[in-house]
This record gives structure tokens, sequence and C-alpha cells, in this order.
């Protein structure tokens, strides 16, 4: 084997255990937080930690922390892409109206389902 070969990082131990055990305290903590009404702020609470979770089993699990910067910027820029699906996504579900489905004896297409004005709403 030559000098040049490159030689791939193995994670110690004690990385895997510290991650295994702030993966299940961020477990309890996701659990935690289900079972609280952040109102307007749910998913949000709920995604910084989902995010928090996936940056140490990137980082320590897979290795990201001591592998090449394109693999980094690969990664980040993956999340960046999942980020603005969700945005976009967030945002669409947001701006719609609510829909109202009219009694079953009405076989009316036209209003079977129909946008409540925010007059109706309230």
């Amino acid at each position: 084997m030559s000098d040049n070969a490159s030689h791939h990082f193995v994670v110690p131990l004690k990385y895997y255990v510290r991650t295994l055990v702030l993966l299940l305290i961020l477990t309890v903590i996701t659990v935690a937080a289900s079972r609280v009404n952040f109102g307007s702020w749910n998913t949000i609470v709920a995604m910084l930690i989902a995010l928090t979770k996936a940056f140490l089993v990137a980082n320590y699990f897979m290795g990201l922390k001591w592998d090449s910067g394109f693999n980094k910027a690969f990664f980040v820029g993956g999340l960046m892409a999942l980020s603005l699906f969700f945005m976009f996504t967030l945002l669409d579900l947001k701006t719609r109206g609510d829909v109202v489905v009219e009694e079953k004896g009405n076989h009316n297409l036209k209003n079977l389902v129909k946008p409540v004005t925010h007059s109706q709403a309230h």
C-alpha cells in the first residue's frame, strides 16, 4: 500500500456514546414539547428540535465533523433546500382559506366544498 492512500477517519467510541445520550435526551424533550401548546410556534419548536438531532447525527454518527469541506457544503446545501421546501409549504398552508363540507343531503357539486370567508369564520 502506498503512502498516498487515503485513510478513512474512525470516529472514537466516546463520540458515539455522547451523541446517543444527547439524542435520547432530545427524544424526551420532543415528547414533552408535543404535550405543550406553543400556539403558532408549535411547528418552529418541533423543527428546531429535529434540526438539532439532524446536526448531531450528521456531525458525529456520520462523521461530517472530520470530513472534507465539500461533503459538509453538500450536506448544508441539502438542508437549505429542504428548509426552502418546508418554508413554501408552510406559507401555502397558512395562506389558504378554511374548507367547510356541506351537509350530506346536498349533492350540488358547486356547494360541496367552499372556502369560508373571514366574515363567516368569526
